[in-house]
């Protein structure tokens, strides 16, 4: 999160911007515990911000350098004391109908929930960083015939299920990449090297 020679940072996001695009692993918490959809993003409020603050990297420290785990932290604490959630402003950068439209929000909490949408987050936006290598309307029309196979399987040496107009180098260069961007993602989130390898195994497993 912070600039440093071991953990030199790969986007001008500042961290105020880098906790807001995680609300929705709080958001999600906070409805699964039955707080109304406007509670929940008071709780987002109030998490996100105090995650925010200029201490935040130093109490991080404190959870292994790994901002999941001290916003997970702060939303323990937020839940267990409504009364420092019902002072919070509410999330602005999010509505109600976005939140809701996000999600099925089950009433019976999950603790496999918030690390799922957290990992989620995560994809979303390496996948919206690679799509932005594609800028012009021709290469973006190069992008949606690639898309398809991110996430398909195929062994090396059986390509006879990517088109014809798709050469397989580039489609592994292409989940290369991906790959890197999901790495520099989570490295927004951490604080040190370690503190990356680990969070990438708490999340995607052998990552």
């Amino acid at each position: 999160m912070a600039d440093s020679p071991t953990n030199p940072r790969t986007t001008p996001a500042s961290l105020p911007e880098v906790v807001r695009r995680f609300w929705w692993p709080v958001y999600g918490e906070a409805r699964s515990r039955g707080h109304s959809p406007w509670a929940a993003l008071r709780v987002c409020g109030s998490v996100l911000s105090r995650a925010a603050d200029s201490g935040s990297l130093l109490k991080a420290e404190d959870h292994g350098g790994q901002l999941r785990l001290l916003i997970r932290s702060e939303l323990k604490e937020a839940l267990a004391k409504p009364e420092r959630v019902e002072l919070a402003s509410p999330l602005k950068e999010i509505t109600v109908a976005e939140a809701e439209a996000r999600d099925d929000y089950d009433l019976f909490p999950d603790d496999s929930a918030f690390n799922r949408r957290w990992a989620l987050v995560v994809l979303e936006l390496a996948l919206e960083r690679v799509r932005q290598e594609y800028p012009t309307p021709e290469q973006q029309l190069r992008w949606k015939q690639l898309l398809p196979y991110l996430a398909r399987r195929v062994p090396e040496g059986h390509y006879q299920d990517i088109s014809e107009s798709v050469d397989s180098s580039e489609v592994f260069n292409l989940r290369d990449r991906f790959r890197d961007h999901v790495r520099r993602v989570v490295s927004e989130t951490v604080t040190t090297p370690m503190g990356l390898d680990v969070e990438l195994a708490e999340l995607f497993g052998a990552a």
